[in-house]
This record gives structure tokens, C-alpha cells and sequence, in this order.
């Protein structure tokens, strides 16, 4: 049996995998578009519509927290702040 070394890896092989991008929960996107409360630009993922007063909202004005946004995504109705405080 004859042995054979195995090769190391080269340097671009590494620099590639301490380049790479950490886990992301809730990814990105490119598609966006202006909050209709502030004014500010909405990433889609993470914004959305109101169900109760139809507004395009930033993830602020939609949902507030983390763990309202977690409680939407895991069937919640995806209603805004202001909707939830006023009861309307």
C-alpha cells in the first residue's frame, strides 16, 4: 500500500472561506420600496402591508419587535403598531 500526501489548501481556498457571510436569519433582499409612516426604505423580507389598514410598513412600524415579527411569521396576523394600540 503506498501512501500519497494530500495536498493543502491553497490560499485562495482559504481566504474564500474567511470571506464567506455569516448565517443570516432573515435574509436580505434588493427589492425595496418607502415606509409609509417615516418615509424610510423598506426592505421587503423584513416590512410588509398591514392586514387591517393595507400600509406599506418598515420593520419599526410594522411589527416592532423581534418577537412580534417571530410571532407573525409563525402565523400571527400581521397587523402594524399603530393598529395593535389603537384596537381599530
Amino acid at each position: 500500500m503506498r501512501r500519497t500526501r494530500r495536498a493543502l489548501p491553497t490560499a485562495s481556498a482559504r481566504t474564500t472561506f474567511i470571506m464567506m457571510r455569516g448565517l443570516e436569519f432573515f435574509r436580505s433582499t434588493e427589492v425595496t420600496t418607502d415606509c409609509d409612516q417615516c418615509g424610510g426604505r423598506v426592505d421587503l423580507i423584513k416590512g410588509g402591508v398591514c392586514e387591517r389598514c393595507r400600509r406599506i410598513l418598515c420593520y419599526r412600524h410594522l411589527h416592532g419587535s423581534f418577537v412580534r415579527r417571530l410571532m407573525t411569521d409563525l402565523g400571527a396576523k400581521t397587523l402594524c403598531v399603530n393598529c395593535r394600540a389603537n384596537g381599530s
